[in-house]
């Protein structure tokens, strides 16, 4: 299966999760490609201020890789058993709930995984800060350390 689901089978397939997730993450390999080098996210964070324009990248950026993190959890959680009927009514987009599941399953998150990157995300997912953006400052986590996981999980979730 491709990128482009069976319409005919309602269910989504892993693979179609694995490559929606993968999308995701390869945007925001793109979008990491538009920040100058010396104001990469890492060095600019969102606290303090930030150029306007970096600003208009940022959010993009971050919305992929959190996104991309459910993804590859969803397509984590039906590859070992979870139907998507229940991650659907029970987790829904729930960052700790489908970590917490995950962990059950097997995946293993450090420490750090879990507190600074699914914990962060999560609290702005439930917000829709990373959709809608207000004023402030976000506590986001390190991106190095969200590409290292979405790297267990593209590792995790292979499919070949």
């Amino acid at each position: 299966m491709g990128l482009i689901p069976d319409f005919n089978n309602k269910k989504p397939t892993p693979e179609f999760f694995r490559n929606v997730a993968n999308a995701y993450h390869g945007a925001a390999k793109i979008l990491l490609k538009e920040f100058p080098e010396d104001e990469k996210p890492g060095s600019i964070g969102i606290k303090g201020p930030a150029k306007e324009g970096l600003l208009l990248i940022f959010y993009p950026f971050n919305f992929s890789l959190a996104h991309s993190l459910e993804i590859y959890m969803k397509c984590y959680l039906l590859q070992n058993g979870i139907t998507e009927d229940e991650i659907t009514r029970v987790y829904r987009h729930d960052l700790e709930k489908l970590m917490d599941k995950c962990i059950e399953k097997g995946f293993d998150f450090s420490e750090m995984e879990k507190k600074e990157i699914v914990m962060k995300y999560n609290k702005l997912y439930k917000r829709h800060t990373l959709r809608y953006p207000k004023s402030g400052d976000h506590d986001l986590p390190n991106y190095h350390a969200v590409l290292a996981l979405l790297a267990k999980f593209f590792n995790k979730t292979d499919i070949y």
